[in-house]
């Protein structure tokens, strides 16, 4: 039932030799982990739906995983012979497959349907609110003396725990701009994905008539690992007279019954106002 998991194990056990040097892992060794569990039990759905010898339908179904990890069929692989050349290493992504595929195994065994308990689809989403931006921000070219530029509004995170199990990222703000020129500004929201140079950049372009507006910027992850964000929430400040920003928010939803958000990452958020002011140490980081 498992021979397209034993497969990979085999050839990772005879490929295993003397320990090399002190290089870095391609691929971690929880996430290979993860990766190896998932074929396992990608494999066993497939022998027991009678799909067990066909190499093309498995390889489609090998491809989703690797899409869901951000890695390729010939990266998994080569991390595959980097952990055969680092028995030591090896070893212990084994033993933590082992233990894991024991809790699956448990929770299958000692699972209860219960209709009465089972969630709406709705009812399982949450969000996380990572840049929560209040009070208001407001500014006059002609009536304030403050300088301000595009680094006012510019916000980056890379804490990998804020994007944990990220089905979609939205950004939302209510804004209102002036420009005697007419000139628009842009909108700019940047979503970085794990183990890759990949990203994903979204562009919105706001008008600058006076007329207040909500912006809705988002993403959905479609499988793939965020590992970082970045919004520029108005690029192009020189050219405008007038700048309201009522509220500002950048939540990531995620499914509540698959990942669990300690409240010590919630607790880390920086939620803190001082990047409207445009102090160098006060930025939002």
């Amino acid at each position: 039932m498992v021979r397209g998991f034993a497969k990979y194990l085999a050839i990772a056990i005879v490929l295993a030799g003397v320990m090399m040097g002190c290089d870095k892992a391609p691929v971690a060794k929880e996430e290979m982990t993860d990766i190896l569990l998932e074929i396992y039990r990608t494999d066993a759905c497939l022998q027991f739906k009678g799909y067990g010898d066909n190499d093309s339908v498995k390889a489609q179904y090998y491809e989703s995983v690797y899409r869901k990890h951000d890695i390729t069929k010939e990266e998994f692989e080569s991390a595959l012979k980097w952990y055969a050349d680092h028995p030591r290493e090896m070893v212990v992504v084994y033993r933590n497959l082992s233990m894991k595929s024991d809790e699956y195994l448990k929770r299958v065994e000692n699972y209860e349907f219960k209709p009465e308990a089972k969630p709406e689809i709705n009812d399982s989403i949450d969000s996380l609110n990572i840049w929560y931006l209040s009070p208001s921000f407001k500014w006059n070219r002609t009536d304030d003396k403050q300088k301000v530029d595009d680094e006012h509004f510019h916000g980056v995170w890379d804490n990998r725990k804020y994007f944990a199990g990220c089905l979609k990222l939205v950004l939302s703000a209510k804004m209102r701009f002036y420009s005697e020129s007419g000139d628009s500004v842009t909108t700019r929201m940047i979503v970085n994905y794990s183990k890759s140079k990949a990203s994903d950049t979204l562009e919105y372009r706001c008008k600058a008539d006076s007329v207040a507006r909500t912006y809705n910027v988002w993403k959905r992850m479609d499988g793939r690992v965020v590992s970082g964000a970045e919004v520029m929430l108005v690029e192009g400040v020189d050219s405008l007279d007038v700048i309201d920003i009522e509220r500002v928010s950048l939540k990531c939803a995620y499914n509540k019954y698959d990942t669990e958000i300690s409240p010590a990452v919630r607790s880390s958020i920086n939620f803190k106002t001082s990047v409207w002011r445009g102090d160098e140490e006060n930025r939002l980081k």
